[in-house]
């Protein structure tokens, strides 16, 4: 890394930085804080620690209040300064790296319903499953977990019955939810659906919470803020069926 800094020739800024670092940490004086031949005779006994910015979270107030120099630490230590990594940093840091699925959802019938009659509601896929994410530091490695809660459906109106009643369909064995609809459904009650009691245009949406935990080789463990992922609103048309007596 020093080798790089003294390429830069601009002003001599590069030898300048470099010239900094090495009294720092070559012919440092222990007794100041500093340190003898980058601790090479320490080896295998701890490391040097440094600021890094998580680069999801680059944007956070907080990302550049880390300007402490590289600093020796041993093996199995947490260094007491703020912001330092430790076992729940590292579970945040690996709940950042899991990629959870969009949340979609099919409709049957799709785009234009009829009052009184049930329109299904499933997933067109089976990702909705556990997902797990592990972060490593010196001696501590945290894994992050989301588990699937519920598919919450949001009808758009006050008129209309969900299925379940609580609106909250339950994710399946397989990672899906709900249940496709087929010829010959039409009279039956969807797991996963919604009845509308009125004509009109309505706003649909639906929302898939995940929970969110850590836990740490060190025995820490702990809950980390539920992420909600909402379908963008779908416009649902209810229309009546029109008969004549006679």
């Amino acid at each position: 890394m020093i080798g790089k800094w003294r390429t830069i020739k601009f002003f001599g800024i590069g030898d300048f930085i470099g010239d900094v670092f090495d009294s720092q940490y070559k012919t440092g004086d222990p007794a100041k804080g500093g340190y003898k031949d980058y601790n090479l005779d320490q080896e295998g006994k701890g490391m040097f620690w440094a600021a890094v910015v998580n680069p999801n979270r680059k944007d956070d107030p907080e990302a550049s209040k880390c300007d402490k120099f590289p600093f020796w630490v041993e093996n199995g230590k947490t260094p007491d300064v703020p912001m330092a990594v430790n076992a729940r940093i590292l579970g945040e840091y690996a709940s950042d790296s899991i990629a959870l699925p969009s949340t979609q959802v099919s409709m049957a019938p799709s785009g234009t319903s009829t009052v009184n009659l049930p329109t299904w509601i499933w997933t067109p896929g089976k990702q909705f499953t556990e997902k797990k994410v592990s972060a490593s530091l010196a001696s501590i490695t945290s894994t992050a977990v989301a588990t699937p809660v519920a598919l919450h459906l949001e009808s758009g109106s006050p008129d209309a019955t969900v299925f379940p009643a609580s609106g909250n369909c339950p994710i399946n064995a397989d990672g899906s939810i709900g249940e496709p609809y087929a010829a010959g459904k039409a009279g039956q009650t969807p797991p996963c659906g919604v009845t509308y009691g009125r004509a009109g245009s309505y706003s649909f949406k639906a929302s898939i919470t995940w929970h969110v935990s850590w836990s740490a080789t060190n025995g820490e463990r702990g809950p980390l803020p539920d992420s909600i992922f909402t379908t963008p609103p779908q416009n649902v048309t209810v229309q009546e069926i029109q008969s004549i007596n006679r």
